[in-house]
Parts: structure tokens; C-alpha cells; sequence
């Protein structure tokens, strides 16, 4: 299974970032939902919120894609254990945090691919990337243009 990070989410719904066309190349390739639980629905809707500041017509219309994409199957929203989650991610702070540069929300984006069993994590994140492959996950897209 792969698991789709926020900066992933947010290049696929808002279409104008950088890396908008890879992200909907490797979605193409799915053949099951994309998770989405409560952390990644955070990020994505505040990213959005952020972003599209003043254009409410255009956030307007990205929530109902969002919404869509919920009621299609597209993205599935899951449940964590909250406590398993931060156990984890301590975990991984502990060992990672200082060599690899990382900041809280890349480790809890990686804790929470990792509890969800997922083999991918697709993510334009340089230290989630990093965190992800030294964790033994595959990464998408394999390279950053």
C-alpha cells in the first residue's frame, strides 16, 4: 500500500504546484485507495486553507474534488491508535531526528505510514524521503526533478 503525505495531497488537489503533474502520474498507477486518516486530513485542509487565502471560490471547488474523491474511493479515511502512533514516532525521533534533520510533522508522516503497514510512502518531502528509504520503504517518485 502507499501512503500519500500532505505535500503529496497538496500538488495532487491543487493542480498548479511544481509537482502536480508527477503526483497525478503516479496516482494513475494505483490500484487502491489512498489512505486517509485524521493527521493527513489536517495537513492537506490546512495547506489548502493557507495557500488559497482570499480565493474562495477556488478552495471552494478543491473541497468538493476532496469530497468526491472521499465518496469515490479514492481516498479512505482509517483510523489510527493515537498512543501506538506517538509511541512510535518517539521511536523514530530518538533514533533519527538529530542525524537526519527532522522536524516532528515529517517523523509522525512517516510513524503513521509505518502503522499503516505501508510499503510506499509517495511524498515531495526531502526528510520524510530520507526517513522513509532509511526505514526501508520505497519512495515516490523515486527522484525529485
Amino acid at each position: 500500500m502507499t501512503f500519500c503525505d500532505s505535500s503529496f495531497l497538496v500538488a495532487l488537489y491543487l493542480g498548479t504546484e511544481s509537482f502536480s503533474e508527477t503526483a497525478r502520474e503516479i496516482v494513475a498507477y494505483f490500484d487502491r485507495g489512498i489512505p486517509y486518516p485524521w493527521l493527513i486530513e489536517l495537513e492537506l485542509l490546512t495547506a489548502l486553507r493557507r495557500l488559497l487565502q482570499g480565493k474562495a471560490h477556488v478552495l471552494g471547488k478543491v473541497l468538493r474534488t476532496i469530497g468526491t474523491s472521499r465518496k469515490e474511493g479514492l481516498l479512505v479515511e482509517c483510523d489510527l491508535e493515537f498512543e501506538f502512533l506517538l509511541r512510535r514516532a518517539l521511536n523514530l525521533s530518538e533514533r533519527y531526528a538529530g542525524p537526519l534533520g527532522l522536524k516532528t510533522l515529517d517523523i509522525l508522516h512517516v510513524a503513521t505510514a509505518l502503522e499503516l503497514e505501508a510499503d510506499t510512502l509517495a511524498s515531495f518531502d526531502h526528510r520524510q524521503r530520507a526517513l522513509a528509504a532509511e526505514l526501508g520503504l520505497k519512495v515516490l517518485p523515486s527522484a525529485l526533478r
